[in-house]
């Protein structure tokens, strides 16, 4: 009875570890990618799940804030938590200042924000920057620079 020749033998094993380093790395990459794509659509304090549109800015001259600035815009929380409170940064020309916002969103939950700021509305000016950040959690923010927003305040 004859057996496989050393050389048909050497070639079948080297053929058979190139298949399994094949398979298993392929397996290994599928595996990362599947791991990555679940921590981005799960939401994080590092990823954005605020969402921001719609950003006006208007002066209060017919109101009880005489002479300043109210800034309005939609807030949409699009993670998996609870988002409550929002702590508003801005920049109106010059000048800027902050201000907190009591709110509570559940996920999905979208909501109208108006707030009055304390810069004084004596001239037309740009809104610059708006930042727009939870309280809790903390660290999930939103920033719009003076290209994103493209807003006067009048």
């Amino acid at each position: 009875m004859k057996g496989i020749s050393p050389l048909l033998a050497a070639v079948i094993l080297v053929a058979l570890t190139i298949s399994i380093a094949f398979i298993a790395s392929s397996s290994i990459s599928t595996l990362t990618q599947r791991q990555v794509s679940t921590a981005s659509t799960q939401g994080s304090a590092s990823s954005n799940v605020i969402v921001v549109k719609e950003v006006a800015c208007k002066n209060n001259t017919n109101n009880m804030y005489n002479n300043t600035y109210n800034i309005s815009f939609i807030v949409k929380n699009i993670g998996p938590e609870n988002i409550t409170g929002l702590a508003v940064a801005y920049k109106i020309g010059n000048e800027q200042g902050i201000g907190m916002i009591s709110i509570t969103l559940s996920p999905g939950a979208l909501q109208q924000v108006n707030f009055n700021t304390d810069i004084n509305a004596n001239t037309t000016k740009t809104l610059k920057y708006l930042q727009v950040c939870s309280q809790s959690p903390s660290g999930i923010c939103v920033e719009k620079s003076e290209t994103d927003l493209g807003v006067t305040c009048s």
